[in-house]
């Protein structure tokens, strides 16, 4: 067997108040575990301002996951903040949008959770409900603020990647997102929706060879078939583009 592919995953920045040495570089551990069982090795990628370093890291990775994450700053897609916004540090968007026009540039396989999926609408252009509760009349519960996670079925494009990956077009996931896609940006195929709301809950690039993008966290139930399918088949697509 080949070798495991190196997965670069952005770290999510928290901030201290009163002391910035405590500042940390973070990420879920159910993101690196994912990756790992699946086959890949994971490697976190820090917030960075130094451009050149953090490209020179990039092009040591075979692929790039982008986690769920806090809200994008709200002024990136011409919104004004909303209340329930927890909104990242501008340096953590920078370093994230920064590795996302990287992996489109050299065409290296991308998979996106959650914030992730909404990254990538607002680099294309796209924009988001700030707010699913007080913003639309949706009766489903996308985010249950406790565990075990919200869940509901989404339906799946039958002609998308995912529907190929996953051998369904109906399935349940959980879910635990308070904003979604918004207006859409031209690029970003849609590949699923909540059928009961038409919340968004996928996306993807058709001219990639490999970005998939989910609202949903596949990582918090790594034994499901749905996730672990999707894990499997992003990194095999890095597995294959490895060395390129």
């Amino acid at each position: 067997m080949s070798p495991a592919p190196l997965i670069g995953i952005p770290c999510e920045l928290e901030t201290h108040a009163e002391f910035a040495v405590k500042n940390k570089n973070a990420l879920d551990i159910g993101y690196s575990n994912a990756i790992l069982r699946a086959g890949g090795n994971p490697a976190m990628v820090p917030v960075s301002n130094d451009g050149a370093r953090l490209e020179e890291l990039f092009h040591r990775f075979d692929g790039i996951m982008f986690p769920g994450c806090d809200d994008i700053p709200p002024a990136r897609y011409g919104r004004q903040p909303h209340p329930t916004e927890k909104v990242m540090p501008e340096s953590q968007f920078e370093t994230w949008s920064a590795l996302l026009a990287m992996a489109l540039e050299h065409r290296k396989p991308v998979l996106a959770i959650c914030g992730g999926l909404q990254l990538i609408n607002i680099h294309f252009g796209g924009s988001l409900i700030q707010d699913i509760p007080s913003q639309t009349d949706s009766a489903v519960c996308h985010h249950s603020h406790t565990q075990p996670d919200a869940t509901h079925d989404i339906d799946i494009d039958s002609t998308s990647r995912l529907a190929a990956i996953l051998g369904h077009t109906r399935v349940n996931v959980n879910s635990a997102h308070h904003q979604s896609l918004d207006r859409v940006a031209d690029r970003l195929l849609v590949t699923a929706r909540c059928p009961d709301d038409g919340i968004i809950e996928a996306g993807e690039i058709a001219d990639h060879p490999f970005l998939v993008a989910v609202q949903w966290h596949p990582e918090r139930h790594f034994e499901g078939s749905t996730s672990c399918k999707l894990f499997a088949a992003f990194v095999n697509a890095c597995r294959q583009g490895a060395g390129t």
